[in-house]
């Protein structure tokens, strides 16, 4: 079982365009996928689950920005608005 995040292709620099938008709830559940994969898989810092996605309670109120090639996220970053914390 490979462990290594997906790698994109290298397109010509004028061929590459990456999108940033807002992550809707398909793009959520890819986005638990990588944080397991990354988090858990290929740094160890949380153990691994069947259910392959990492969630945090935060995820519950964090609005997500994500970078997409085409169809495949690369990247995202999770943004929790003032006054949310976990309790």
């Amino acid at each position: 079982m490979s462990t290594s995040v997906a790698e994109f292709p290298r397109p010509s620099r004028l061929s590459t365009k990456v999108q940033i938008a807002l992550a809707d709830d398909a793009d959520r559940s890819a986005i638990y996928k990588l944080r397991h994969q990354i988090y858990a898989l290929e740094l160890g810092q949380h153990p691994p689950n069947v259910e392959r996605q990492l969630r945090d309670p935060l995820d519950e109120y964090n609005v997500y920005l994500k970078a997409s090639v085409g169809e495949q996220i690369g990247g995202f970053v999770s943004v929790t608005p003032p006054g949310k914390s976990i309790r």
